[in-house]
């Protein structure tokens, strides 16, 4: 692998993606706040520790860093380094331009994330997962990776590069009612038959097999259920909380008497 950094005493890959959010997510990023990063960081990741910046892009509330380090590098240290000296930068040249948007003359966020990428650019993070749709006014897209999130949305014991899913697609239920300084999501409810759907000690969230209804919806009685099947019958991105994902907190046999 030609790739591969090479030391006296070690051969190594070691590629990060970290990201820094504004603190309440305040809209301050402007392109020369983001390119003057861009110069500073690689500056600084490369003459104080001998790693090398691929990328710093970002978005108005939030930057993307893709870098490499040596093994001898301890990745924490320079991701606390860099919103330090970052910080210190947008204080000394942009602060009278953004500095009546920020909450409290605060910059960063105090948390921050970090993964190792396997040498995966921030495109292919963003684009991560290509679909398409036969209906609808929008047919294709991606699905961006949360940030946050490490495991692969991409089921893993599907084989083939193509999975179909078929139904109803539920109409967009996520609100930006943010304004120019920060986005501020809010998620609406269906009226009732859906998981995930309100709060998890809520009614609104729960299901009832007596709610079946056939492909033409007319009310099936079912005896029982020996597989379910959950997907998410939303196809939509809110921001920095993510996409609309179904999360299921249990599943109860109502037919099994408890004893006392």
């Amino acid at each position: 692998m030609d790739d591969l950094n090479r030391k006296r005493h070690a051969v190594y890959k070691l590629t990060y993606h970290a990201v820094f959010v504004i603190k309440y997510r305040r809209r301050v990023m402007t392109e020369p706040i983001i390119t003057h990063m861009r110069q500073y960081a690689t500056h600084l990741i490369e003459q104080c520790y001998q790693g090398k910046l691929l990328e710093l892009n970002g978005e108005p509330d939030h930057i993307h860093i893709l870098f490499e380090l040596p093994a001898t590098a301890a990745p924490s240290v320079v991701v606390c380094s860099l919103k330090t000296q970052l910080s210190k930068e947008i204080r000394a040249n942009f602060w009278d331009e953004i500095k009546d948007k920020l909450w409290n003359n605060i910059f960063w966020s105090d948390s921050y994330f970090i993964t190792t990428t396997g040498g995966a650019t921030i495109e292919t993070i963003e684009n991560y997962i290509r679909w398409e749709a036969n209906q609808g006014t929008v047919k294709e897209g991606y699905k961006a990776k949360n940030i946050y999130h490490k495991q692969s949305y991409y089921p893993k014991w599907v084989k083939e590069d193509k999975l179909t899913f078929s139904g109803t697609c539920l109409p967009q239920n996520g609100i930006n009612k943010g304004n120019n300084d920060s986005d501020y999501f809010v998620l609406h409810q269906f009226s009732f038959g859906y998981a995930d759907n309100a709060t998890n000690d809520s009614n609104g969230s729960k299901i009832d097999i007596d709610w079946a209804v056939d492909k033409n919806g007319n009310t099936v009685k079912l005896p029982g259920v020996d597989f379910i099947k959950i997907y998410t019958g939303i196809n939509q991105e809110n921001g920095w909380i993510g996409e609309c994902s179904t999360e299921v907190m249990g599943i109860e046999d109502l037919h099994i008497i408890k004893k006392q």
